[in-house]
């Protein structure tokens, strides 16, 4: 084995280092609407400080981390198409 060659342990690695394809398996985003106030109907006022809720789970935390990214960048499209 040459000398840069030899494999790290994990304390020679720094932490940024180790942690770097690690993704979390479930997240649950919560959004506004229109600053936190939605007037409805001119009469009624809604909280919408937590009007939108999107939960995203991944059923395995070893995929590719930039396979995962594009994969929920195309859910997330096909989402918002609903709305147009």
């Amino acid at each position: 084995m040459e000398k840069g060659d030899e494999k790290k342990t994990a304390l020679e690695v720094p932490v940024q280092e180790q942690f770097k394809d690690i993704y979390p398996t479930r997240l649950k985003i919560i959004n506004k609407i229109n600053n936190g106030r939605t007037i409805i109907n001119d009469h009624i006022i809604v909280d919408s400080s937590e009007a939108i809720e999107i939960e995203i789970q991944i059923n395995d935390s070893r995929y590719d981390k930039k396979q995962v990214r594009e994969s929920i960048k195309i859910a997330c499209q096909k989402l918002v198409q609903y709305f147009d």
